[in-house]
């Protein structure tokens, strides 16, 4: 049930990256990609506190680890998210922004 729900959020993390990714996200930004990304958890049913707990830790991971090419090619909403990205965020989210490990 928790493995479940856990890919559910990582899915959600990576279809929410072209709302707000851009290198050291600004302020709005990173509040319009939190806040997308809480009510994506939501749905699948954390509560806020863990929910927004787990999409900052994942803006922090696009912040962090991913390059200027690779988020501007996550910003283009034009163009399909390149799976190698998915799987990169993805894989941060679970290693860094997940308590079971």
């Amino acid at each position: 049930m928790k493995f479940s729900r856990l890919t559910s959020l990582l899915f959600c993390s990576a279809a929410l990256i072209p709302l707000g990714a851009h290198a050291a996200m600004d302020g709005a930004t990173r509040t319009t990609f939190t806040q997308e990304c809480v009510a994506a958890a939501k749905k699948q049913g954390l509560n806020d506190k863990t929910a927004a707990t787990h999409c900052e830790c994942g803006a922090k991971q696009v912040d962090s680890h991913f390059t200027d090419k690779e988020i501007a090619s996550l910003k283009d909403t034009k163009a399909e998210t390149p799976a190698a990205l998915t799987t990169k965020l993805q894989k941060l989210v679970a290693e860094n922004c997940t308590t079971t490990k």
